[in-house]
């Protein structure tokens, strides 16, 4: 899978503002850096939310590429994290065509990497409500109970202002759950 195809996925992902958004870091050839989410959206749409940030899949296997004296990823492998792989498959399975065969080659087992590989079928609305494809697949992941498993001893996050940078991240593509109380005075849950 091309890195151009991954961040294409990565910017389908993060239409599913307020409840679900992919992350992805950035990768040198010598280091690994750690990785940042940042969440912002309408005036009041972020401010004084709780998030949670789970980690979905891991990246391996990256090849390199020099060109003006800059390195870029040309190539990587996504992994789904064995946290939420049962999840993962059981989301898949619902989220893809009637008669898809997905698990099976590069994908044994592995439903992130499938659906980082398929971001032309895993695409969904820039708009309200955020339908498609990817939105069924996150949505049902996120029901999944090794996922609220995962969600449960993840590290919160709560910001006082329109944008939330969520940083010291492992690079990876996330999922970000809007874990706000729905009752929470002062916050817009629109």
């Amino acid at each position: 899978m091309t890195f151009r195809k991954l961040l294409a996925g990565v910017a389908a992902a993060a239409t599913l503002l307020s409840g679900m958004a992919f992350g992805a870091g950035s990768a040198m050839a010598d280091e690994v850096k750690s990785a940042t989410i940042t969440l912002n959206g309408e005036t009041g749409a972020v401010k004084g939310h709780t998030y949670k940030a789970v980690r979905i899949g891991s990246y391996d296997h990256a090849s390199f590429v020099e060109k003006d004296d800059v390195t870029y990823v040309e190539s990587l492998t996504v992994n789904t994290e064995a946290a939420v792989a049962t999840g993962a498959t059981t989301a898949l399975d619902a989220a893809v065509a009637e008669g898809t065969t997905w698990n099976t080659g590069d994908y044994q087992d592995n439903p992130v990497g499938y659906v980082a590989s398929e971001s032309g079928y895993f695409t969904s609305s820039p708009n309200k409500p955020w339908s498609g494809n990817l939105r069924n697949f996150v949505s049902s992941l996120v029901r999944q109970a090794d996922f609220q498993d995962a969600l449960a001893t993840a590290t919160e996050y709560t910001t006082d202002s329109d944008t939330l940078t969520i940083s010291g991240l492992e690079e990876g593509l996330y999922v970000v759950v809007d874990t706000t109380a729905s009752n929470a005075e002062n916050v817009d849950h629109t």
